[in-house]
Formats: C-alpha cells, structure tokens, sequence
C-alpha cells in the first residue's frame, strides 16, 4: 500500500506505472514436506517493511518488486499481496518491524478485499511515524555524488574474474520505463559507470538479463561498430575493450542462452 501519493507514468499503449514508498505486510514462508511453498506463516505476527515500489500494469493488475536484502519479492495491489501480507523468506521477514495488534485487528475487520480497507489512513499513519524504522539506511536516497556516478541501494552485484558489475536503483523512470545506475570496475578500477540505463520492462531490475545487456555494450571493441562509438573512450576503457571486450561479449550471450532456455522449460511446465 502507498503511503504518499503516488508518481505516475504512463507508456504510449495506455498502460500505467505508480512509484512511491509502500508498505509491505509479511510473515515467513511455510514450505510443505515435499519442500514446495505453500503459503506465509500464520503462527509469525506481522511484521511491516517501507520501500520505493514501481508497480507496473500487466493486464487488470498492478505489480511489481520490492527488494529487501537480498531477497526481491513480488509485489501485487494492496500490502503486497493483494489486501493480505507477503510470504517471504525468514531472513527479508527479521527485517521488519511488528505491526501493532490494533492494528492488525482494524486491518482484519477494515473491509477491504484485494486491496486496503478503512484501515488504510491509520496504516499509512503509523508507517510515517516509524519511517526510519521501516526504512534501513541502504534503501534510502543518498546526497547526490555527481551527474553521472550512480547513487542509491545496489539491486545486483555480479562477478567474473576481476570485473565486478553493480547495478542501482535510481528511483525513478525515464520514457515508461525504470532508471538505473551501473558500475563496472576491473581490479578495483572503475571502468564505466553511469545513470542512463533503462531495462526492458519484461525483466526484473535486478536479473540477470539486465547484467547480460550491460555487457553487450561494455564488451564492444573498435571494429564492432562504428568507430564515432569509441570517440569518448578514455585510454583505460579502450585497454579494457581490448584485454577483456571478445571474453565478456562470450559470456553474454552464454548468459542470454540460459536465461532463454529457462524461461521456455518454465513456460512448457506452466
């Protein structure tokens, strides 16, 4: 549930994007014998987060992720699940902070069905109260670095050899779709960073097909294109483009093969 009014976008087909601070109910995944999720938790009380969620229309419904930790959770209408809390896993649910049990007994007889009831104003109350409570610092918008140096919560950390990717989230959008910011380093050295990427909306911010599309562009060499590309190219970024360019741009599209793959035997066993 947003707390604040929303910022809203909207993409050239009609659909809708809504970003704000929004308040993520949850208790801990319960997983039958065989190992499969079956649903929250009951016997955990409920526990509250706060984080920057974009959720995106897909159809009749409003959806989304939000990241706590390490854990991206899927998020969809009211509270996360739609009107009802999250199942999340143990380590995302210590994260938060109990929801007081009147509350939680408003909440119950509040009404709402997919979506928040009467007990929503008191809700959003509570959460701005206890802000830096619901909000760990990590997650929160730092003081500005520069034009281009990449600044807020880091959604995606990847490794091969001595390159180091980091992925941020920028809290915002730019022509319908979410802003971020990367940083590659090579042996400690910053090689390109930036806060001008945009991902496709079919994949999550912090996937690893986001990290497979910064590397066809970091792994580009003179001769791959043209050569007004590498104009702007500092000596050490064309010394990368020449040690590391041919190995990252095979790693890529190995990458971009799995994740096909997965995604088609995920489709055949839907």
């Amino acid at each position: 549930m947003y707390i604040d009014k929303t910022k809203r976008c909207e993409y050239s087909d009609g659909t809708h994007i809504l970003r704000s601070w929004y308040l993520i109910l949850m208790q801990p995944e319960w997983h039958s014998e065989d190992g499969s999720l079956s649903a929250w938790n009951a016997r955990y009380p409920i526990k509250a987060v706060l984080r920057k969620v974009a959720l995106r229309q897909f159809g009749q419904w409003m959806m989304g992720r939000a990241r706590i930790r390490s854990h991206s959770i899927i998020i969809s209408g009211s509270y996360g699940h739609d009107g009802l809390p999250c199942a999340v896993p143990i380590a995302a649910y210590n994260q938060g902070i109990e929801v007081p049990a009147e509350l939680i007994a408003k909440w119950n007889t509040g009404g709402g069905w997919n979506s928040a009831g009467s007990e929503a104003p008191e809700m959003a109350a509570w959460a701005h109260v206890h802000f830096d409570k619901l909000v760990p610092l990590e997650a929160r918008q730092p003081e500005p670095r520069g034009p281009n140096q990449p600044q807020g919560e880091i959604i995606k950390t990847w490794r091969h050899g001595p390159c180091r990717i980091d992925v941020y989230d920028l809290q915002g959008w730019k022509n319908g779709r979410s802003r971020l910011g990367y940083r590659l380093r090579c042996g400690g050295i910053t090689i390109f960073e930036g806060v001008d990427y945009s991902p496709s909306p079919m994949h999550a911010e912090d996937s690893l097909w986001v990290v497979a599309d910064l590397l066809r562009w970091f792994s580009l060499r003179p001769g791959d294109t043209d050569e007004e590309y590498f104009a702007n190219y500092t000596p050490t970024q064309l010394a990368f483009a020449e040690q590391h360019g041919e190995e990252l741009s095979y790693v890529a599209i190995n990458m971009e093969e799995r994740l096909a793959k997965k995604s088609r035997q995920q489709k055949v066993l839907a």
